[in-house]
């Protein structure tokens, strides 16, 4: 079993992912992540006890690749600026490979606020993302960006992910295919940049 347990563990997560995604933490079943990654549910409680432990498991990993970007934009040697395109590309180009993640997200964290508040505290990437705002502090006080960080930190992140959490309700209103919206999305990441950096830049 040990030799397949990679494998079985990933058919997991991956199936779990899926689950999540179609009814949320609290709708989602054992039985049915079982049934997805074809397997009986005795051996899903064999890797994940419970759906939550499972759902924490999934949480962390994909928190981990943001918490990575994060801490390289923190120390790498850049301008403010090129910090603040890198920090916008990793979000949108995450936003832009799994777009129902944002609503997702905000959808959990508005049903079950203690548990994913619990969830980010104890993970490393609620504070891998404030050091971007840390960033744009030291920024502020340098005078390389006018405005205040908090502000700005606010407008990037809803700017980044309104556009997601939304886009059955904006796609529909403004009369674009799937693919014709997801293509403005893609353009939209130089053009928002462009307009950020006119607005900021003393």
């Amino acid at each position: 079993m040990s030799e397949d347990k990679p494998n079985t563990e990933q058919a997991i997560k991956d199936a779990a992912k899926k689950v999540f995604m179609l009814y949320g933490l609290k709708g989602a079943r054992m039985q049915t992540i079982a049934d997805e990654a074809g397997i009986n549910r005795a051996m899903l409680h064999y890797y994940f006890r419970n759906k939550e432990k499972l759902f924490e498991v999934i949480f962390i990993d994909a928190m981990s690749e943001m918490n990575d970007r994060m801490g390289a934009i923190a120390e790498a040697d850049l301008t403010i600026f090129e910090k603040i395109e890198h920090f916008m590309n990793g979000f949108s180009d995450k936003a832009l490979e799994n777009p129902e993640f944002e609503l997702f997200m905000m959808n959990e964290f508005r049903l079950n606020p203690k548990y994913f508040e619990k969830l980010m505290q104890s993970s490393t990437t609620g504070k891998s993302v404030r050091s971007f705002l840390t960033e744009l502090e030291k920024a502020q006080k340098r005078k390389e960006i006018i405005g205040d960080p908090n502000q700005i930190f606010l407008f990037i992140l809803s700017t980044i992910i309104m556009p997601f959490a939304g886009m059955t309700m904006l796609r529909t209103m403004m009369g674009k295919t799937e693919q014709e919206y997801m293509q403005l999305m893609q353009e939209r990441k130089s053009i928002f940049l462009e307009f950020l950096v006119k607005a900021i830049k003393p």
